[in-house]
């Protein structure tokens, strides 16, 4: 007699995807990223993608934060034109770097930029 109970740790693997792919989604992934982070049962494959989600939220925020003041304070509107645009390249590379992210979630791969950890 067979148990009723599957035997694979890794049962509910669509799931977690999902959740990965919550964790992942530009701008707003920092709210389930947190709350994985903050539950004690998370396990290691969403802290790790959690920690890397909060990562580059602030590394994003910091850039445009910095860029904004700076095109406020530019001493001509040729500053200021660059200024805001170059804000607007990163928050173009941001959404593509998550959903690049989210991509390699959705091939069953763990999320991990070149380089990194």
């Amino acid at each position: 007699m067979k148990p009723s109970f599957p035997l694979d740790p890794w049962a509910e693997r669509p799931l977690i995807k999902l959740q990965l792919w919550f964790t992942l989604i530009p701008f707003l992934g920092p709210l389930p990223a947190l709350w994985w982070l903050w539950q004690p049962q998370t396990s290691p494959q969403q802290r790790q993608t959690s920690r890397l989600a909060l990562r580059l939220f602030l590394i994003w925020l910091g850039a445009i934060a910095t860029l904004s003041l700076g095109a406020t304070q530019a001493p001509d509107q040729v500053w200021q034109f660059r200024l805001l645009f170059l804000e607007g390249t990163l928050s173009s590379i941001y959404v593509l770097t998550c959903v690049g992210l989210m991509f390699q979630v959705w091939r069953g791969k763990t999320p991990r930029l070149p380089g990194g950890e």
